[in-house]
């Protein structure tokens, strides 16, 4: 039977692995609930592939020594970006890394957008205040789109829609 390690996944994704890769299939999901354990040896012992869903964690020259140790030769990630994996390590231990390629663009450019024009009108602050139950919402200065210049960073196919 082979193990996957699976990492970081939202509940909805949680479940449709579990209707897809199921015992009946010869795969058994293991579930890594923290960042410790993520990065805790013990939890690679007789593991056949990590699937994580974590875009923020480095995984550098040490995790990849960690997965070749376990005979792990395999990685899946749940991500469009990859700047924080050493591709350069990944190869140097044998681990092949396979990501999402071509995850809808315009979705991810559109939440760019929304996520700058939240960040224009205060809207996280003012969030937060709600949620701690102070209901003064004060507007700050801001200023209206269309009196801005935008930039985008990046040169990927997402950064150039």
């Amino acid at each position: 039977m082979k193990r996957v390690l699976v990492f970081a996944m939202q509940d909805s994704e949680m479940q449709a692995l579990r209707k897809i890769f199921t015992p009946d299939k010869g795969i058994e999901l293991v579930w890594c609930d923290t960042q410790e354990a993520f990065f805790a040896p013990a939890s690679y012992q007789d593991i056949d592939l990590v699937l994580s869903g974590n875009p923020t964690l480095k995984l550098t020259d040490d995790y990849f020594a960690l997965l070749e140790a376990a005979g792990i030769q395999k990685m899946v990630l749940r991500m469009t970006g990859v700047g924080q994996v050493d591709f350069a390590a990944a190869t140097r231990h044998g681990v092949e890394i396979a990501n999402v390629q071509n995850y809808d663009p315009n979705v991810i450019a559109e939440l760019a957008v929304a996520l700058a024009m939240a960040l224009n009108r205060n809207l996280f602050a003012i969030a937060d205040n709600m949620r701690q139950k102070d209901f003064r919402v004060s507007f700050p200065h801001f200023r209206e789109i269309r009196d801005l210049t935008v930039g985008v960073l990046g040169v990927g196919h997402i950064g150039s829609l």
